[in-house]
């Protein structure tokens, strides 16, 4: 009768439960990495045209906002340039406002509000006060 040690006596025709040597596993796990060293470094070389890209598409909103402002501005003037060509109302109240003319026997009273850096500490607040403008 034989030895269940004898079975196994014979190592050469012991082979691994996956039917093979180490290599071919080694082998293919070192095609995966090369793959994923590939893979990371075309996405690590094509980051900074990303942060360029991203730059110029925020740089491009704010020159779009800025365009938008300078637009609106040149339409506020276009429009006081209209009024002051063809509105004599409004010329005139330009020239009392802005400039401080009157007309003969008038007399001016302008309220000046005293700006603070500090806003008031209760709503009693002393009021403004009227002074004559200077005549010219």
């Amino acid at each position: 009768m034989s030895s269940r040690r004898d079975d196994f006596d014979d190592d050469e025709d012991y082979q691994p439960a996956g039917g093979g040597s180490i290599w071919p596993t080694l082998q293919r796990l070192l095609q995966a990495l090369i793959v994923l060293a590939i893979v990371v470094f075309v996405i690590c070389s094509f980051l900074p045209e990303l942060e360029k890209q991203r730059v110029a598409r925020q740089k491009e909103e704010e020159l779009k906002v800025m365009v938008a402002q300078r637009l609106a501005a040149k339409q506020r003037k276009e429009r006081e340039l209209y009024w002051l060509k063809n509105d004599p109302g409004y010329v005139e109240m330009i020239a009392r406002d802005r400039l401080d003319m009157k007309k003969d026997g008038e007399t001016i009273y302008r309220i000046e509000v005293q700006k603070s850096a500090t806003p008031p500490a209760s709503s009693s607040s002393p009021a403004p006060r009227a002074t004559p403008a200077p005549r010219g």
